[in-house]
Order: C-alpha cells, then sequence, then structure tokens
C-alpha cells in the first residue's frame, strides 16, 4: 500500500514538473460589432461583450454570441505551443515525452489567437456599457522603489479625476501584475496585460514610463490608458509630480541618468576584513598558500583590509516577495598579502609578496527580496598581477597583465537601507607562466605551473551611496 502512494505520489509530481507552464486554461478578448451581447462556449454563459474570457486549451472550440434572436458562431482553431510545450519540455530530456503527452492530454499544448471577433450580419449598436475598473500597472523606472511611488501617485490622481470609473489600489493590483511580468523593467505581452485584466476584472490598465532627469523639479510620467476591451478608446495620458513626493529617486536615482556611462560605473564599495589565497596545481596536485604575517604599516594595514571591491549594485526594493532579475555590472578590486608554500619542501621558508587587481563588466543573476539577497556574478575582467620574493640575498619579480574570467557567488543580508552584510566566494584564474618562472628562478629547478588561481572567501561589509552622493 505503501508502494501504491509513494508511486502515485512520483508519478504525479514528474507530470506536474513536465508539464508545461501557462496553464489548461487562456485568456481571450472577445469582441463583437454588437455591443452587449451574449457569449457562450459550449452552451456556458462567459458574459456580455466586449469581455476578457477564460476558455479552456484545446485543439478546437466553438463561442457563441447571441444578441436577441441574432446568433452568431466562431470556431477556434488551437495551435501547437512549440516554444512553451514541445521546447519547454525538452529540457527535461528522456522524460520530455512525458510532458509532452500531457499537455496533448490535458490541452495546454494549444493556444489561441489573444483575439477573437464575433460579429453579427448587420451591426447592432446597444447601449451596454461594462464597468469601468482602472488599474495602474508598475510604471518602467530605474527601480522598483521609484516604479511603486509613482505607481501610488497615479492611483491616486486617477481616483480623484477619473469619477466616472472605478480605480483600483496600485498596492492592491501590484501582486497580480508582479504575477504576469509586469514591473517596473517590463510591461509584458498582450497575453500577459489580458491575464492580469482578467484577475483584476479591470477594463483598462494605465501603462507609463518615468522620467526623472527631463526636469530638475518634477518627476515626468509619459503613458497611455490602455482599454482592454475597447482597445480603439485607448488614449495618451501624462503625469507631473513634484519630485519631492518621490524621495527614492535620491536614492536609486543614479540608473536613470542619461549618460550611458553611468550604468558602467560602481555605486558601491565592499571591505572585506580577510586576504584572498594562492591556488596552484603542480604535477596534478593541489597546493595552497599560507597567509603569513604582514611587515611595516602598509603592509599590517593591507593584512586585515586585503581586498577593497567596487561594484554597481541594485539597492533592494521595499517589497517583501522573493524576485528573479538580471543586470549587467561592472566590477573592481584589489588584493594584496604576503604568502608562502609551506606543502613544498623547497618553497618552505621562502614569502612571496602577492598583489592582484582587476576590472571587468559582466552578467548578474540575482534571486532576492527586500531582506536577502543570492546571487551568482560572472566577470570577464583585465587583471594585472605582480609576485616578488627575496632569496638568499637575490631579489625576484613577475608581472603579467591579460584577461580573465572571475566568479564571484555569495549571499547578501541588508542590515539598513544602504547597509550590507556579504558572504562570498570569488575566484579568478592567474598567469600560471607567472608561478612557473618565479618558482624556477627561486629553486634554480625547472618547474611547471599546471593552473594557478586567486581565491577570496569571507564577510564583506558593504554601502550603497545614495545618488545625491555620487560625483558622477
Amino acid at each position: 500500500m505503501k508502494f501504491r502512494i509513494c508511486a502515485a505520489l512520483t508519478l504525479s509530481l514528474i507530470l506536474s514538473a513536465c508539464a508545461t507552464s501557462g496553464g489548461r486554461r487562456q485568456i481571450i478578448h472577445v469582441h463583437t460589432n454588437s455591443p452587449g451581447a451574449k457569449v457562450y462556449q459550449d452552451g456556458e454563459l462567459l458574459g456580455q461583450a466586449p469581455l476578457l474570457a477564460e476558455i479552456p486549451r484545446k485543439s478546437s472550440l466553438q463561442l457563441t454570441a447571441e444578441n436577441g434572436k441574432s446568433k452568431t458562431e466562431a470556431e477556434l482553431d488551437g495551435q501547437y505551443r512549440w516554444g512553451r510545450s514541445f521546447a519547454g519540455n525538452l529540457g527535461f530530456l528522456s522524460w520530455a515525452p512525458i510532458g509532452w503527452a500531457t499537455d496533448l492530454l490535458t490541452g495546454a499544448a494549444w493556444e489561441y489567437a489573444d483575439d477573437v471577433t464575433l460579429d453579427f450580419p448587420a451591426s447592432q449598436q446597444g447601449r451596454y456599457q461594462p464597468p469601468v475598473l482602472i488599474a495602474v500597472a508598475p510604471p518602467l523606472a530605474a527601480h522598483p522603489n521609484i516604479a511603486d511611488e509613482v505607481g501610488r501617485l497615479i492611483s491616486a490622481d486617477l481616483s480623484g479625476k477619473q469619477t466616472w470609473a472605478t480605480v483600483l489600489s496600485y498596492n492592491q493590483s501590484l501582486p497580480v501584475f508582479n504575477d504576469h511580468d509586469m514591473d517596473n523593467d517590463g510591461q509584458g505581452d498582450k497575453a500577459d496585460r489580458y491575464e492580469a485584466a482578467y484577475r483584476l476584472k479591470a477594463s483598462k490598465i494605465y501603462l507609463g514610463t518615468v522620467d526623472i532627469s527631463s526636469d530638475p523639479q518634477k518627476v515626468l510620467v509619459k503613458g497611455k490608458l490602455q482599454d482592454v476591451l475597447n482597445p480603439a478608446d485607448s488614449k495618451s495620458m501624462d503625469f507631473a509630480f513634484d519630485k519631492s513626493l518621490t524621495p527614492s529617486i535620491y536614492d536609486v536615482g543614479w540608473a536613470d541618468r542619461n549618460s550611458e556611462v553611468v550604468n558602467l560605473l560602481p555605486n558601491s564599495i565592499f571591505i572585506i576584513p580577510a586576504s584572498g589565497r594562492t591556488s596552484l596545481t603542480i604535477n596534478e596536485q593541489n597546493v595552497q598558500a599560507e597567509e603569513v604575517s604582514s611587515e611595516g604599516f602598509v603592509e599590517k594595514t593591507t593584512q586585515y583590509l586585503a581586498a577593497i571591491s567596487l561594484k554597481n549594485f541594485l539597492p533592494p526594493s521595499k517589497r517583501q516577495e522573493w524576485r528573479y532579475h538580471f543586470r549587467l555590472t561592472p566590477s573592481l578590486s584589489f588584493s594584496y598579502a604576503r604568502e608562502q608554500f609551506n606543502e613544498i619542501p623547497s618553497l618552505k621558508d621562502v614569502q612571496f609578496k602577492r598583489f592582484h587587481t582587476d576590472v571587468g563588466w559582466g552578467p548578474s543573476f540575482n534571486y532576492g527580496n527586500n531582506r536577502y539577497n543570492l546571487y551568482l556574478n560572472i566577470f570577464p575582467t583585465l587583471a594585472y598581477d605582480t609576485i616578488s620574493t627575496e632569496w638568499q640575498g637575490r631579489g625576484y619579480r613577475e608581472d603579467s597583465l591579460g584577461v580573465t574570467v572571475g566568479l564571484e557567488i555569495g549571499a547578501m543580508i541588508f542590515i539598513k537601507e544602504r547597509w550590507s552584510v556579504q558572504i562570498f566566494s570569488r575566484s579568478a584564474s592567474v598567469p600560471e607562466g607567472m608561478w612557473s618562472n618565479i618558482i624556477s628562478d627561486v629553486t634554480n629547478t625547472p618547474t611547471t605551473v599546471d593552473s594557478a588561481s586567486f581565491v577570496a572567501a569571507g564577510i564583506a561589509l558593504g554601502y550603497t551611496f545614495p545618488n545625491k552622493d555620487l560625483p558622477f
């Protein structure tokens, strides 16, 4: 009995995992030349046109519209979802056939056109007027905090002016828009907007773009009040708000500057009270360097502040839900330490001074909320490394400048609005020829280093500068 239950649960999980995202039902827009006509699907009343209707996904489906004694029908032909069903399940490899079969059986493999017209032979202009409910989508902005502040202002402004309509609270509609890929960084496609409008029962959606740069005193919003049911009735609508009403622009508004160069410059500093460590592979054996106490004021200072990192970091939003976000960000770091390789007998008493600095720009993958952030950064960098030592009265030095790839993975905890604690591990490859040359010179024995890398790990304290304090 237990085996059967486990088998059933396992099969259920497999089918759920392989099934296509997007569900077994679809939201479509139904329009007719006779406003108020009743629309049916298999005898079930969906509502009065124009309307957004939720219908099951099938290979074909029939809709019927009736207006008095007049009747019209439309056959909807489902199109196979090559992207979401076929390609989406292909990622499950050997389980893909189960996903394809599941989608075909449940109907999730099919997709209708977003807009359906049910016209009668003769147009009948009725007096039907659906209730007007307006929802404000998060406007396009540099940061969720800016979008939310401006979105609330728009919602309040519309509530005061559009007395003929009901305006949904911005906070009430925000989660629904977020669930359908509508946020400060994108306004979704037509299907996303239909889904959001249907869930909110909204007949109109305001879509805007925030501009904080053009006017020194005002936050400008340009957009459109989109009529979901009657697109021809959509109209442009702009707003202007005093900047004192949107305090977030002074903290995170740097991302909205006109200059493209600003997006490449850092806005945060991280101090890591622990040095990195060199790792070498010699004759297929991994050798880790050990840190040695530094000498002199400069070296002792860098002993405790061994890695300073400058980054372009997006401050957290004030929302509590977890979200993925992707950015292209710059990074700059340097590190200095004294090291020795106690695992290599001929180098046991040799101390090396190692300096590493790199600057790069690359993708950053993040998953976080208003308190925590998990991230993975991949940085193609331009790196400069130098190694030096003194042994038996002689000095040795190797320098290298080249392109490498840095990898950093970690977690951040935001302890205050702009302060954060970071737990991380960062690595970057180092030219192995440098170490081959200097070890061969010091030991007077030809040595080949197969690979070399610089690894830094620990806890860092970070500070993100607000916009008003940045020099650019």
